[in-house]
């Protein structure tokens, strides 16, 4: 059984053990929505660490005060490793770019075909 939760920048979703985390489109991300947003992940996966899927299925915008606290210790908590999808493999390679230089503190790969990163995250479901 899926168990889901709506919120109003991203929806999620636990699906064998696996939490899959669809953000909207055209959502702007401040540092208080992301704050927001991974305390409601907290609730959501009950503080248990799951590897996490990360969909866009729009354009995420984070001003830089949210993506430096999504990267943080605290921003990173309940993510046991991430899959990060992608649309192309020039954005791949954007990516992983930006990877290399912010050194994330947990495993993140990039992948532009859900079923590949699926399997892979399925390696760390307890």
């Amino acid at each position: 059984m899926k168990k889901t939760l709506e919120t109003e920048a991203v929806s999620f979703e636990i699906d064998e053990g696996i939490l899959i985390a669809t953000y909207k489109p055209h959502v702007k991300i401040t540092l208080k929505q992301a704050k927001t947003i991974v305390e409601q992940r907290l609730i959501f996966i009950d503080n248990k660490a799951k590897p996490t899927l990360v969909l866009n299925s729009g354009t995420l915008n984070a001003d830089k005060s949210a993506r430096d606290f999504f990267s943080s210790e605290n921003g990173i908590a309940g993510i046991k490793c991430a899959a990060l999808m992608v649309n192309s493999n020039f954005s791949s390679l954007m990516l992983s770019f930006f990877l290399k230089i912010t050194k994330p503190k947990l495993l993140v790969k990039t992948f532009t075909d859900k079923k590949e990163a699926l399997s892979w995250l399925s390696n760390y479901t307890d």
